[in-house]
């Protein structure tokens, strides 16, 4: 199996996971990001097996890192705790787009033009924003679970 073909893989793994998490959490914020997220890995996909069809490709940038700071700002930290207790999960999906990212940087000097490497390089790049997203998430739904307080001894930090 070469590189597009375990890439293609990858993605479907990384959508599916996405589509699992959706169906796990009830809040509306979440499932709006944890889709973007979904759509994205489908848009690589397509990315992939345009560049195994030797297709023309057009790059769009993904704007999900941008909309999910926006429900995050409108988001009720508090509902959107509450709505999980997944930390595990999300370490997996950590790993897995660690494992795409390592996967196409070791591949990118080896792409058979420029334009695939300019897609493989846009790939990278939303890949590393899907795992600052989901290291946000991690440490968002963990941190009442880290964050001891006395009422004594404390500086209330926001979160």
């Amino acid at each position: 199996m070469d590189f597009i073909d375990v890439a293609i893989l990858m993605e479907i793994e990384g959508e599916n996971f996405y589509r699992d998490l959706i169906l796990k959490t009830s809040n509306a914020g979440l499932k709006s990001i944890l889709t973007m997220l979904a759509d994205d890995e489908v848009k690589h996909r397509i990315l992939f097996e345009k560049m195994k069809k030797s297709e023309k490709i057009e790059i769009t940038i993904s704007q999900t890192g941008i909309k999910a700071i926006e429900i995050f700002k409108e988001e009720n930290k508090n509902d959107f705790i509450k709505s999980i207790n997944q930390i595990q999960v999300y370490e997996s999906v950590l790993k897995l787009e660690k494992e795409s990212i390592d996967l196409y940087t070791a591949e990118v000097n080896k792409a058979n033009n420029a334009t695939q490497k300019e897609v493989i390089i846009s790939i990278i790049n939303e890949e590393k924003k899907h795992y600052e997203l989901i290291e946000y998430i991690i440490d968002l739904v963990s941190k009442p679970q880290r964050w001891v307080e006395h009422a004594e001894f404390t500086i209330k930090e926001e979160y």
